[in-house]
């Protein structure tokens, strides 16, 4: 693993004033961070970025003083709703264009869920359009001016962030790109629970590129090639799991028949949630950048386990089973969940996944069929009516969902994806890939993986591939020995953000003992991340 210990002189030690780009909850791993490394640096000025308003309300009343002078903060809900009385400047967004560098500042509208999409897409598919598009580009031009004023306020030395989701991590990324300001993005890496800090919002690392790539200036540590060894072969012999995994079922996760007790503790939170959102409605700081909670309560608990039982019954007789692939000639094709950060940041050309689907159905050798399973955080998401409009594409199955991806992928053909990670599994287990789409490990050799094939030659490739294909394990060693040489194990779903799962503990010792290992993971994390941006900027070279 990478070095968690404090970091040499460096880049970091001119650190003194820190931007947080933070998402709901990420907003107290980051604030505790920003403690952790006031242990190690003098800093000045802390700044945070916040996205999520009712996440913010709950933690200012548990953490008031990050409303005090000693942060400067910038909340987008208050973006969204200075934008109704403001008219975009379609100059200024060029120049601004101009400015952070980029083609087009539309993709920070892409990369926001709860702007481009729907009103109710944080709860569930939702194509229904929030804001039309003169709005939408208020929001821009205010979020860029905005941001502009808050790099110039606090100056930063540092900006972090959690992947991208939000336009504040997209535009927080461009500003510290264009001002020659040391950035990290933290990101899962799908191999254990290994967190990777690299130094753009890209799936595309060009330092971890580099390293792979150069044999003869950068050699993993015994340590890492070892466990990179065991690593692939664990994956091998059982799956793939890792931190935040959910797991193929045929209901929600954390859904079961409610008993009778439970439906009376239903219809009482919901009549609770009316009158808290009834109120907020006719308050003057009514803010619909999120679905209510009565709405939120009324699908995650009614709705979408309804919806489930119902797309089960519908296709009862037109799923495949678990039994039937033995005797299936097919390619796999796993669905994303929507919206996804693979999709609206990385892989905008496919935020449409039914024209994925249908593209690589028509590549397929003749005779062959594409089996398409539901994302497992997806069933009960999206309608009926999208499931039909795959089934008429003439040679797509739909996967029961309750069915795991390793059987599908131990008699496939081939694996075809977007981009994902149990493409990678396909990959380790012996499979031909496809990756329609960008992701790090489309480094792998070309004879085991296929990536951003154009789709006017999607056949001949998956053709030439088929006939190719070899499977080598030393790259995929090499792969995962360098994830683990320049990550570090933290379980950051689990501990740092506190999901329920994690903390439902018996014993108050346990609890003791849990957060214990969360204060130790914080550490660790902020000496981290000093230390990546030695290694990252130490000679500019991210």
């Amino acid at each position: 693993m990478a070095s968690s210990t404090g970091p040499g002189t460096g880049v970091s030690d001119q650190v003194r004033n820190v931007l947080f780009a933070t998402q709901s909850s990420s907003l107290d791993v980051f604030y505790d961070i920003a403690q952790a490394m006031r242990k190690h640096r003098d800093l000045e000025r802390i700044a945070f970025y916040v996205s999520e308003e009712s996440h913010f309300e709950r933690f200012s009343e548990q953490t008031p003083d990050i409303e005090s002078d000693s942060y400067t903060l910038l909340k987008e809900w208050e973006v969204v709703r200075d934008s109704l009385s403001h008219q975009p400047d379609m100059a200024e967004l060029r120049r601004f264009e101009e400015a952070l560098d980029i083609d087009s500042l539309w993709s920070v509208i892409v990369a926001d869920r709860r702007v481009y999409g729907g009103p109710c897409n944080t709860i569930h598919q939702d194509y229904v359009q929030r804001f039309n598009h003169e709005r939408m580009l208020s929001i821009l031009s205010l979020s860029c001016r905005r941001m502009g004023q808050l790099f110039d306020d606090v100056k930063p030395d540092l900006v972090a962030g959690f992947i991208c989701v939000t336009m504040g991590d997209y535009l927080s990324y461009l500003f510290a790109k264009a001002r020659g300001i040391p950035y990290l993005n933290l990101r899962p890496t799908r191999v254990a629970n290994c967190i990777y800090a690299g130094g753009s919002i890209r799936e595309w690392s060009e330092s971890f590129v580099r390293k792979y790539h150069d044999k003869s200036g950068f050699t993993p540590s015994g340590e890492a090639v070892e466990q990179a060894t065991d690593y692939l072969t664990t994956v091998q012999q059982t799956h793939a799991r890792y931190e935040g995994i959910i797991q193929a079922a045929g209901m929600p996760p954390q859904t079961s028949r409610p008993s009778r007790r439970s439906k009376l503790a239903l219809v009482k939170r919901f009549f609770e949630m009316a009158i808290i959102d009834l109120g907020k409605f006719f308050s003057d700081d009514w803010n619909r950048h999120r679905p209510g909670m009565l709405e939120s309560y009324w699908f995650l608990k009614i709705q979408r386990p309804m919806r489930a039982r119902r797309i089960r019954w519908v296709f009862r007789n037109e799923y495949v089973y678990e039994k039937d692939l033995p005797d299936l000639d097919y390619a796999f094709f796993p669905l994303h969940a929507e919206p996804e950060m693979q999709i609206n940041v990385h892989n905008s050309r496919y935020l449409n996944q039914i024209e994925a689907v249908r593209c690589v159905a028509a590549s397929l050798p003749v005779g062959m069929k594409l089996l398409v399973k539901e994302h497992p955080w997806t069933i009960g998401r999206r309608t009926v009516g999208y499931y039909r409009k795959l089934l008429e594409i003439p040679n797509v199955r739909l996967v029961a969902p309750q069915v795991e991806s390793r059987p599908l992928i131990t008699h496939a053909r081939l694996m075809a994806m977007i981009s994902g990670s149990i493409a990678l599994e396909a990959a380790m287990v012996g499979k031909p890939v496809v990756t329609l789409g960008t992701a790090l490990f489309n480094i792998l050799p070309s004879t085991m993986i296929c990536s951003l094939p154009p789709v006017e030659e999607l056949g001949e490739r998956i053709r030439e591939l088929l006939k190719v294909y070899e499977y080598e394990e030393e790259p995929l060693v090499r792969y995962f020995a360098t994830v683990i040489d320049q990550s570090i194990p933290i379980d950051w779903y689990s501990r740092l953000l506190r999901r329920p799962e994690s903390m439902a503990r018996g014993e108050s010792y346990e609890i003791r003992t849990e957060m214990s290992e969360r204060e130790k993971q914080i550490k660790g994390v902020a000496r981290y991340l000093l230390h990546r941006i030695d290694e990252l900027y130490g000679a500019r070279d991210n």
